[in-house]
């Protein structure tokens, strides 16, 4: 009885060398590898959005507290003020600035800038009322 022993006819029929596998692996790692440094960033831009949409609904809210006040409401006296305190938002500063007469006589303007604890994250809205 004779043993043959079964030699591929070629290359194809042989599998993967070890080579082709820790080419594979290190093409797959290197992969991986790209997309797993995206989460910080990704996590970073989320706070930073999180923050600025927080400081557009300040704003938003002191700009509607004051369009509801009368023309010669003493709330809409000219001149800066400044909140830094916000209840719930520590770190936040509101700033609003009254000019009378701009852009027209009998118009006050209205602008409210809040700043974030984040730095660089900041929003400005401006409004107007007539008498």
């Amino acid at each position: 009885m004779r043993f043959h022993r079964s030699v591929p006819s070629s290359r194809a029929e042989a599998g993967f060398s070890v080579i082709e596998l820790l080419i594979a692996a290190a093409v797959i790692t290197v992969a991986i590898l790209g997309i797993v440094s995206l989460f910080p960033t990704s996590y970073n831009d989320v706070d930073r959005s999180g923050k600025q949409t927080t400081a557009l609904i300040l704003a938003q809210q002191r700009i509607e507290l004051l369009r509801n006040q009368t023309y010669t409401s003493q709330a809409l006296a000219a001149g800066p003020t400044s909140e830094t305190s916000l209840a719930g938002y520590p770190g936040y500063t509101r700033t609003t600035v009254i000019t009378d007469n701009t852009p027209i006589n009998g118009v006050k303007q209205i602008q409210v800038t809040v700043t974030t604890p984040a730095a660089g994250v900041r929003a400005q809205l401006t409004s107007a009322i007539a008498k």
